[in-house]
């Protein structure tokens, strides 16, 4: 993840928590408000039944009406504490992890399909050769003399070959022995056996 997508990302948290305490403060201050209603209803219920006490009467219909009333505040309590928990577990999704080469030029990190970096618009850096430790078998740079997990030395490399072109080299030569025309690439004459000095460029 880049430096701009990290300070984007805390940006994003430190909102999305100043939005989770203001939904919380609203929702608790209705659960406040209900608390008060709750309170409220519990001295009318308590009155009730305290004069109902004194007259030695059963419940009237009002008192059942201040209980169902209750219950109902109750379950109004019960479902904002349970939504002010919903909301303390919400959090932003976690960041997609991008794979490839970084770009050389900013470093953004360019998808594999990109030719070119999609930040910044370099091209797409080309894959450095790497040769194989043949003791270990760890991935080595191009130009390591020495195996970094081993210490194998690694080979040497080996001298181009030069190929001679058709036009330095003659197809045939004159035997030494028999004077035949043969083959350049023959090693001893086919007509008399002699040995052919090789030709040199």
């Amino acid at each position: 993840m880049s430096v701009l997508d990290e300070m984007k990302r805390r940006r994003d948290q430190v909102a999305l928590e100043a939005d989770k305490m203001l939904r919380i403060n609203r929702k608790q201050g209705e659960i406040g408000q209900w608390r008060k209603q709750v309170e409220q209803s519990i001295v009318q219920l308590g009155s009730a039944a305290f004069g109902l006490h004194g007259l030695g009467a059963t419940l009237p219909p009002e008192l059942a009406d201040v209980c169902r009333q209750i219950d109902a505040l109750n379950a109004q309590i019960l479902q904002g504490e349970r939504e002010i928990e919903r909301i303390r577990q919400e959090s932003l999704p976690e960041p997609v992890a991008l794979t490839g080469p970084r770009c050389p030029a900013c470093g953004f990190v360019m998808p594999e399909a990109a030719t070119f970096c999609p930040n910044c618009g370099s091209p797409r850096p080309k894959p450095q050769p790497t040769q194989v430790c043949g003791k270990c078998g760890n991935a080595l740079p191009p130009d390591a003399r020495f195996c970094a997990i081993c210490g194998q030395p690694t080979a040497a490399p080996q001298p181009e070959t030069v190929l001679a072109s058709p036009i330095d080299l003659p197809t045939s030569i004159i035997c030494a022995g028999c004077q035949a025309e043969i083959s350049a690439q023959a090693a001893f004459c086919p007509l008399c056996g002699t040995p052919v000095t090789p030709l040199t460029s």
